[in-house]
Formats: C-alpha cells, sequence, structure tokens
C-alpha cells in the first residue's frame, strides 16, 4: 500500500539527509536533529508541510525494521545472548574476581510500620516481573548468555542493627555493598532489610552493572513499593504475560549494528577519535599503579543555594542547560590541572530505543567520549558552545557500544582505558521527585540515603545531583591514585570556579580564577605576613658575627663551588 505523498516526502527527505537533518519518530512525536546552521527556513516550513506524511513515512519504516528482527517466542526463553556493553563488563569482571566497582547499591530509609513479610512476597512478585533479576551469565565456546535460574531468585536478608551513629551506619552499608558477585553461579541480585528500631528500616538492594542501571532503581522500587502497597490493600498483582524484555534490546541493538545507522555511528567515533588520545595526569608527581586498581572512594559537597541558583540563572540567561554548564566548568578545571588542550571525558547516555523499553529492568548504559579543546585564549562562552555540540553529536551516536570504540583502538594502546580517564554524569532522574512517586502505604515514608552509590569504576567521576533547591557535588575517586585531601582541594576549586563563571562567562577561560577568597587570602596575605622586629641600634654584621660565634662550623654563603 502506497502512503500519499510517498514520493513527495521521499524527495524531501534525501534534501534534508544532504544537508545533515534526520528525523525520528517517538510516541507519535517528530523529533528533529540538525547540525548547527543546517536548518534554514524553507526546511523548517517544508518539515512542517509534510508532517502527517513524513509521520506515516517514518513509522512505515520503523515496522518494516522491527519485522526484520528475530523476536523470543511468546514463551520466555531460558537463555538469551549478552549486548556489547555487557561483554566488556564480563571481561573486566573474569580478570578482576574480586572487583566490586560496577555493584551498583539502591539504599532507602524506610520510615513507619512495614510489614516485613509482606515485602517479602512483594519482592517475589517483582522477580516475575523482572526475570533478567534472576539470571547468571555463563560462557559456552566463547558465547556468552543469560541464564534464568530459579536458583538465582534471592529472598530478603533481615538483620537488626544495634547502630544509632549515622556515620557508622553508612559505614557498615559500604561494606555490605562490597560483597563480590560469582558472574557464573549468580545470583546477582542482593536485597538487605536492616531494622534500625520500631519504626525505622534500611532497604539495601545491590545489584551488578551487567543486569541495572540508574533509571532501572526507579522502576525497581516503583514495583516493589507498588506490589507491597497492592498486597496490603488486599488487591490483586496481575504479572504481564508478556513484555518486551531485555532479550528484545539485545536484538534490536545486533540488528542496528549491522544496518547502515550502524555504521554511520561507527564512522562517526571513528573520525572523533582519529589521532593522538591524550593521558589526564592530574598529580604528575604522583606514581601510577602498576596494575589496575579498583577501590573507591567519594568526596560529597553541596554547593551553597545561592551559588546553586546563580548556576541556574547563568545557564538560562546563556540559553545553555545546567548540564552543560557544569561539565563546561569540569573540562576547564582539568585543563588548568594538566595544562593539556584536548580533554576527553566519558559520559554515561541512557539507551532505551522507542517506549518498549522504558519501563524494563536492564543495562541500557553507554559510555560515551566527550573530546574538545581548551585553549586559553579561547572565551567560556565558546566553549560552551562546543561542549554542548559536541554531547549533542555524542548522545545521536550513542547507540554504537562503547565496547566496539575500544576494540578499534586496542592496537595503539594497553592502559586501564584508552580513551577517558575521568567521568562525568548530571543525576537528574534519581531524585527527590522520583522517591516522591514511588507509591507507599499510608504512614510509610521512603528516602534514598544519597551516600551509598557506586565507587571504584573510575579512578575519577564527578556526579552532579541536581536538587532543585541546591546542587550537590559527588566526586567518586580511587584512593590508591588520589589522597583525600587532594580530591577536598578539588572541589574547593571547582566551586570556586563555577563562582567565578557566573560572575561573566564571556572572559577567556585564563582569566578565571579556582582559589576560594579563603585560600587567597592565605597565599597572598598570611603565608607573606613575614615582617619581624629587629631592634633599631643594631646592624646586619653585628647578627652575623653572633651566628658564626654560635654556630662557627656552618657553611654561612655558597658561591659556585666555593
Amino acid at each position: 500500500m502506497e502512503i500519499a505523498g510517498m514520493q513527495s516526502v521521499t524527495e524531501f527527505l534525501k534534501t534534508l539527509a544532504s544537508s545533515g537533518v534526520k528525523l525520528s519518530v517517538e510516541a507519535g512525536q517528530l523529533n528533529c536533529y540538525a547540525p548547527s546552521g543546517a536548518l534554514t527556513n524553507d526546511l523548517k516550513k517544508g518539515i512542517l508541510r509534510y508532517k502527517p506524511e513524513i509521520l506515516a513515512w517514518l513509522e512505515h519504516r520503523d515496522r518494516k525494521r522491527q519485522d526484520n528482527i528475530v523476536r523470543p517466542s511468546p514463551a520466555r526463553p531460558r537463555e538469551f545472548p549478552l549486548a556489547s556493553g555487557q561483554k566488556g563488563l564480563y571481561i573486566l569482571q573474569k580478570i578482576n574476581p574480586g572487583m566490586t566497582a560496577y555493584n551498583l547499591p539502591l539504599c532507602v530509609r524506610v520510615t513507619g510500620a512495614i510489614d516485613a513479610d509482606v515485602l517479602e512476597t512483594a519482592w517475589r512478585l517483582t522477580l516475575d516481573q523482572y526475570p533478567i533479576l534472576a539470571t547468571r551469565i555463563v560462557e559456552d565456546n566463547g558465547v556468552l548468555r543469560h541464564v534464568v535460574d530459579e536458583r538465582c531468585r534471592t529472598s530478603i536478608e533481615r538483620q537488626s542493627l544495634e547502630i544509632t551513629d549515622e556515620q557508622q551506619l553508612i559505614s557498615f552499608l559500604r561494606q555490605r555493598v562490597k560483597r563480590p558477585f560469582d558472574l557464573d553461579r549468580g545470583p546477582l541480585t542482593r536485597i538487605e532489610l536492616f531494622t534500625l528500631n520500631d519504626r525505622e528500616r534500611i532497604l539495601l538492594l545491590t545489584i551488578h552493572h551487567m543486569i541495572f542501571d540508574g533509571v532501572s532503581a526507579v522502576l525497581l522500587l516503583r514495583s516493589l513499593f507498588g506490589n507491597c502497597q497492592a498486597l496490603s490493600e488486599g488487591k490483586p498483582v496481575p504479572v504481564p504475560a508478556e513484555r518486551a524484555g531485555y532479550e528484545e534490546f539485545v536484538a534490536w541493538e545486533e540488528a542496528m549494528l549491522a544496518s547502515p545507522e550502524g555504521r554511520l555511528h561507527a564512522d562517526y567515533w571513528q573520525q572523533r577519535l582519529a589521532g593522538e588520545l591524550s593521558s589526564l595526569e592530574l598529580f604528575p608527581d604522583v606514581p601510577r599503579l602498576a596494575a589496575p586498581s579498583f577501590q573507591g572512594a567519594s568526596h560529597v559537597q553541596t554547593l551553597p543555594a545561592e551559588l546553586s541558583s546563580a548556576i541556574r540563572t547563568f545557564a538560562k540567561d546563556q540559553s545553555f542547560l545546567p548540564s552543560i554548564v557544569f561539565l563546561a566548568a569540569f573540562k576547564l578545571l582539568l585543563h588548568r590541572y594538566t595544562s593539556q588542550d584536548d580533554i576527553i571525558v566519558g559520559m554515561p547516555v541512557i539507551v532505551r530505543p522507542g517506549q518498549k523499553f522504558a519501563s524494563e529492568v536492564g543495562y541500557f548504559i553507554n559510555m560515551v567520549p566527550l573530546r574538545t579543546r581548551c585553549s586559553d585564549q579561547s572565551k567560556f562562552s565558546e566553549l560552551l558552545r562546543d561542549v554542548r555540540k559536541t554531547m549533542l553529536d555524542a548522545i545521536y551516536h550513542s547507540s554504537y557500544p562503547f565496547e566496539l570504540m575500544l576494540d578499534k583502538l586496542r592496537t595503539r594502546s594497553a592502559t586501564k582505558n584508552a580513551v577517558f580517564q575521568v567521568n562525568f554524569a548530571y543525576q537528574n532522574f534519581v531524585g527527590d521527585e522520583s522517591f516522591a512517586s514511588i507509591p507507599r502505604q499510608p504512614g510509610i515514608e521512603i528516602t534514598n540515603v544519597a551516600e551509598i552509590g557506586p565507587e571504584g569504576y573510575s579512578d575519577l567521576g564527578l556526579e552532579i545531583f541536581d536538587k532543585d533547591a541546591a546542587f550537590s557535588i559527588h566526586l567518586r575517586y580511587n584512593p590508591d591514585v588520589y589522597p583525600a585531601d587532594a580530591m577536598d582541594r578539588f572541589c574547593r576549586h571547582y566551586a570556586a570556579l563555577l563562582q567565578s563563571i557566573t560572575g561573566d562567562g564571556d572572559r577567556r577561560l585564563h582569566e578565571y580564577s579556582i582559589v576560594p577568597e579563603s585560600e587567597k587570602q592565605k597565599l597572598l596575605v598570611e603565608f607573606n605576613a613575614t615582617e619581624a622586629e629587629f631592634p633599631k641600634d643594631r646592624v646586619i654584621h653585628d647578627f652575623f658575627a653572633e651566628q658564626v660565634a654560635h654556630e662557627p662550623g656552618k657553611t654561612a654563603v655558597v658561591s659556585g663551588e666555593k
């Protein structure tokens, strides 16, 4: 059946493609991506004119693509392959079997009279809803596969704690997170309920990153506490008879990589990562480790409300998202520390194509390298525009797995990470509003324990948490590489740089100060206060003679070898 206007739409789409303009449809909405300056007024008018036909053409194309994907049978298979990103994590975990850097913790404080037995039943129903949580990973003749195994269905571990000090509690929970998983035997999920008193409990879920990501965390909590609420109210909890499932995402990725779209993404990353890739060394005098280390620590700092407000105002006035401002400032600070112009930072991107995977639990994350140059003579406003373009391009091409990028670079580098050594993430999807939307019984309060997070997956990573009232900086670092006092100083320099930027965003990069006012006072005033009182009736050679008499054997003056 020929769609009305197909010929004219096809010709118009060719015109768009030749101009670098790309269109997609999602949930009935037409999305447009175009390089800067490519979307002329004539093209905009054409898109508006042909919009119904374009939507019909794109939906027709997408249906044909979906028909080419091999789908699992309605009876859920017991085994299915791994996605490309999962394979990279598997190899890294097998090389370092005791590593816990990819243990993703989800920790909440539950206040109120919650029934632990009902919570246990709700968890069993959640496992029915998301079978990937009951998988393990097997390797058969070099082929890696998930295996849905009934023996990997976990139960809630319950324990009463007599810990009243908050810091001791956080330290205890961090140790619980750092217990390693066995990928081959499973399970890859742990759930623990710690009773603090009659009204307060800590629920700690620890799940290996291979089957879980940040968006999955919110989905899992909504499912678990939604089931708990329904059970408490005596309502049935239906388990979907058929859902997309992570195995369908694996099939989608395989089909995408074999398509022209996959080759387009591959070409883009090959161009972006061409040439010599610089290695960022924040402290060149600190000896590098002989072997990779996956130790983790965190430094958390909440920005003052006044500075947080100034950043939001600055971003709005400059027509940039706050994430762009934070990333550009981070790159500038790395430039200041390393004196390098070529700055590459890794950023996690959510890859959930279409609405069908929006409510699925699994590993839908891809790391993308953001490569920009920081020249002292360029202005911060120019850096902002460069960072925005780089980020948008990277997001558009984020479907191409990072593991495949590495495959093309391994002949050039055998380092821990051949592309980037630092990460950046802007976390605005697991905020207070996400926890406010979690179903709960009357009298039950659920809050996030923000101090518990993943650690050790990189030597240095900056996470910005958008908490409405203020921004929170979480600096994740490897204590085997960076000392704690240096990381504290790094955060203070970052905050000072943000303060300097919000004052004037159009200065040259070398003109921004990274030194806080309190530190300036010490460097310029306190450390230079070298005045001393001397008797006015004596001259310098009198003091010299006294010192000679006191220590006659010591050298007074050196000139060359004399």
